[in-house]
């Protein structure tokens, strides 16, 4: 298999997939500079001295991550996809083109292909709005929006779920930092 964990940050999550698809498989690490930046010598701990040879690091520009078409299998967005939304103020944030890179996303994986999908909870109704200033976002509108990309929902899970979380306060600060209602879903790439 071919997987792209998007935006993964200090590889985290890209060690685990590189285990999953084996030796024959092989994993895309994803960042943005700022990604690259935020994961600090983590990253470069993961990957130092071929560690991982089935994963390959690419920093590349969100708006043009030159993924061919119907060349993964899988991709994996971890509490990342509010960030494609995050309008940033402070010039530490590139611009980004949500719809182009979703659109990118949906050409890169196959028809069967699977997207696995995890954010911070927003409030019903919020949409994308809380993007910028709570790093959250609605699992609604996330529904939506990949759906309205040719994939279809085929499972959720309630695993991270954390009804407690009123869903009004920043996700990765305190008093919320790790405490945030995630919401997990399973998308299946139906249409070309």
């Amino acid at each position: 298999m071919k997987v792209a964990d998007i935006l993964g940050g200090d590889g985290y999550f890209s060690e685990l997939l590189s285990y999953v698809v084996g030796p024959k498989g092989h994993v895309y690490l994803i960042n943005n500079a700022s990604f690259d930046e935020w994961s600090g010598t983590e990253l470069t701990t993961r990957l130092a001295n071929g560690r991982l040879p089935n994963v390959e690091h690419r920093t590349v520009d969100l708006n043009h991550m030159d993924l061919k078409a119907g060349s993964l299998d899988a991709v994996i967005l971890s509490k990342v996809y509010h960030d494609l939304y995050w309008v940033d103020t402070e010039g530490i944030w590139p611009k980004v083109d949500t719809a182009s890179v979703l659109v990118q996303i949906s050409h890169a994986v196959k028809r069967g292909g699977m997207l696995l999908l995890v954010d911070h909870s927003a409030q019903s109704g919020h949409g994308s709005s809380d993007a910028s200033s709570l790093h959250r976002i609605e699992e609604d509108f996330a529904i939506k929006d990949f759906e309205s990309r040719g994939f279809k929902l085929i499972a959720k899970s309630d695993l991270l779920r954390r009804p407690e979380d009123p869903r009004d306060k920043i996700s990765y600060k305190p008093p919320m930092l790790g405490k945030t209602d995630r919401f997990v879903l399973v998308f299946k790439k139906v249409a070309r």
